[in-house]
C-alpha cells in the first residue's frame, strides 16, 4: 500500500458564465463573488472526505490564473492520500460578494458543523482541508449568505486518483484539464426596468449539463 501527500493546486480556470446579473454590486475590496470547492472522497482511511476551497472574482470567458508562487492562493489540497482517492470539483456564485470566512462558512459550515475545527489552513484566501460531506452535496441553492443565494455555476466529474500514478515532484506536476458543466438548473433572478419604470423580473438562466468552461490543475504525489 501506498501513501503519498498529493499536491493539487488551480493553474487556471474559465468559466463561461460566471453568474454576474446586470444591476449587480461589483465587489468591493477583498470581497469576492465566486468559490472554487472541492473534495477528495476517502483518501486514507478514517477520512471519508476532506473538503477545501478557494475564493476569487472570475471574468466570463477569460482564464484566471491565480498565484503559483503562492499555493494559499492557488492551492486545493496538500494531503495525504493513501492509494487512491476521488476528486470532485465545484464552482459557485453568490448574490452579493462577501469575504472569504463569510462564504466558506455559509457553504461549507452546514455540511462539516463541528469538523471545522479540523481546518488545516486559514480561512483567508486558502481554506484547508477540514472532514465532512463533501462537495456532491452542495447543490444550487443549499447555501446562505444572509437572504442571498449560492448558485453552483459548473462542476467536473469525479475524477479518479491513483498517487502511484503521478509525479513525485511537486515542482514538475502532472497537468490535467477537467470541463464543467452546470449540475442543476440555475434560475438567478435580477431587476429591470420596464414600462412607468416599474421594475421587471428577469433571471440568468443555465441549463442543467450545460457546458460551463474548464479548470486546469497541478498534481503531484510526493512520497512520505
Amino acid at each position: 500500500m501506498s501513501k503519498r501527500t498529493l499536491w493539487v493546486s488551480i493553474e487556471s480556470i474559465t468559466v463561461l458564465v460566471n453568474g454576474d446579473v446586470p444591476g449587480q454590486q461589483a465587489p468591493q475590496g477583498d470581497d469576492k463573488r465566486n468559490a472554487v470547492l472541492a473534495t477528495l472522497t476517502y483518501p486514507r482511511s478514517g477520512a471519508p472526505t476532506v473538503n477545501s476551497g478557494q475564493q476569487y472574482n472570475l471574468p466570463n470567458k477569460a482564464a484566471f490564473q491565480p498565484d503559483q508562487t503562492d499555493f494559499f492562493s492557488s492551492g486545493l489540497f496538500k494531503e495525504v492520500v493513501q492509494d487512491e482517492t476521488i476528486l470532485q470539483i465545484k464552482v459557485t456564485d453568490t448574490d452579493t460578494a462577501s469575504k472569504a470566512e463569510k462564504i466558506f462558512l455559509a457553504i461549507l459550515g452546514a455540511l462539516v458543523n463541528a469538523a471545522l475545527t479540523a481546518a488545516t489552513g486559514g480561512l483567508t484566501g486558502f481554506f484547508g482541508g477540514i472532514a465532512g460531506t463533501g462537495v456532491s452535496q452542495i447543490n444550487t441553492g443549499m447555501g446562505k449568505l444572509g437572504d442571498d443565494e449560492v448558485y453552483v455555476i459548473g462542476a467536473t466529474d469525479k475524477i479518479h486518483i491513483n498517487v502511484d500514478q503521478l509525479p513525485a515532484d511537486k515542482n514538475n506536476p502532472l497537468r490535467m484539464a477537467l470541463g464543467m458543466t452546470v449540475p442543476d438548473d440555475v434560475q438567478k433572478p435580477y431587476f429591470t426596468l420596464g414600462e412607468n419604470n416599474q421594475p421587471v423580473t428577469q433571471y440568468l438562466n443555465l441549463a442543467k449539463g450545460s457546458p460551463n468552461g474548464t479548470i486546469n490543475l497541478l498534481l503531484a504525489a510526493v512520497p512520505d
